[in-house]
């Protein structure tokens, strides 16, 4: 897994392994991690997230925007038998948040967390809202962006890993 730290953002690559288990590719088992390893870095993820403190929003629409040509490459390669869900769940939950008008607006969610040995940044995923993002989010092909737009003010997205074709073409051959 990678994490970066820009000026201005965070870049996870979320590895198949800590991907939702919908969102995941076959050869792993149904299970996920849930949140993502800072590598070498706790410290200055927390400095970057001003100690965990501020507003934290979802970009849906963006999300949904930058995803999409990962999904309908997929789906021109005929790949969709890699994944566990064919797909299907990352098409039931845009419908979903079509549905709950969640393309509409920005959406406040809890801030990020850290866990107890600081090793892992995770989501508070008792929030249906982040369920539906995080199931967007294809292992191995998508990055989580966390992009700071002032101090107390983070926008968190979801963008294709710029590898993302290389990957489905040779079938996620390590």
């Amino acid at each position: 897994m990678s994490l970066i730290i820009f000026d201005d953002r965070i870049e996870i690559t979320i590895p198949n392994s800590e991907a939702s288990v919908n969102a995941q590719h076959v050869g792993i088992k149904d299970r996920t991690v849930g949140s993502y390893y800072m590598s070498e870095a706790p410290g200055d993820v927390r400095r970057f997230l001003n100690d965990l403190e501020g507003s934290f929003y979802i970009d849906y629409a963006r999300t949904v925007t930058n995803l999409e040509k990962v999904y309908d490459y997929i789906e021109d390669e005929d790949k969709q038998d890699l994944f566990k869900s064919g797909l299907m769940d990352q098409y039931m939950v845009i419908s979903e948040i079509e549905e709950r008008k969640l393309l509409n607006s920005y959406i406040k969610v809890d801030c990020l967390q850290i866990n107890e040995n600081a090793k892992y940044l995770k989501f508070v995923r008792t929030d249906e809202r982040i369920r539906l993002f995080q199931s967007l989010l294809l292992g191995d092909l998508t990055v989580l962006v966390i992009q700071k737009l002032d101090d107390n003010c983070f926008m968190i997205f979801g963008r294709a890993d710029d590898n993302y074709q290389y990957r489905i073409d040779s079938d996620f051959a390590k």
